[in-house]
């Protein structure tokens, strides 16, 4: 073998190792959109063995969360708010990224409660679901946010300060299959068909 061949060859031996280690040959795998939804109910053994968890924490966790209604309501159907029709192409595009990540899930028919849909315009867009109906016979609990003055009474002089934000927090925590038909919602994509959903795990509302 020459000189001149074995380098070929050595380059062709090098070429295959980058291809099988490199990353990039499986963007098919690590494109798949990423979702947070059924990571809780995964990992359900670690809530209850080493977090003991309580077993209202786990029930949500194994069945699902279950609307706390003081009484159900009536069928509802409302249009989509303006601000929707004002953002077509992100409603649009939001709803597609909820399907891929099995946050909504498709129906044949109208959902029991079809709620409108909004957008919420700030420092980005976010889609809303405007459950303002099916509100209205929820139970309210009250309850206290920690503040600053509970920071003040855990933090010494030279302490670091951080904060983070879970992304898609409230996707962690899916929706018991019996209450969904309540978090339904349409919408009308530019080909002109109108779809329904419901949502299968906590909304943005």
């Amino acid at each position: 073998m020459t000189e001149h061949a074995f380098d070929a060859e050595k380059q062709a031996i090098l070429f295959t190792t980058v291809e099988k280690e490199n990353p990039i040959n499986n963007f098919k795998i690590l494109s798949k959109p990423l979702t947070v939804k059924g990571r809780l109910k995964t990992n359900y053994d670690y809530w209850k063995t080493h977090l003991q968890a309580s077993n209202f924490v786990l029930n949500i966790i194994k069945e699902g969360y279950s609307i706390p209604f003081i009484s159900l309501p009536p069928p509802f159907v409302a249009s989509n708010n303006a601000s929707s029709l004002k953002h077509k192409a992100f409603v649009g595009s939001e709803i597609l990224d909820l399907i891929n990540k099995g946050c909504i899930e498709e129906v044949s028919h109208i959902p029991f409660c079809c709620n409108p849909l909004t957008v919420a315009e700030g420092k980005k867009l976010r889609l809303v679901l405007d459950l303002r109906h099916v509100n209205e016979y929820v139970s309210v609990n009250k309850f206290k946010y920690e503040d600053l003055r509970t920071v003040a009474e855990m933090i010494n002089k030279n302490d670091f300060f951080t904060t983070f934000d879970l992304k898609s927090g409230y996707h962690h925590v899916e929706i018991n299959p019996n209450y969904q038909k309540y978090l339904g919602f349409q919408w009308t994509f530019e080909n002109g068909v109108t779809k329904y959903f419901s949502f299968a795990c906590f909304p943005l509302a």
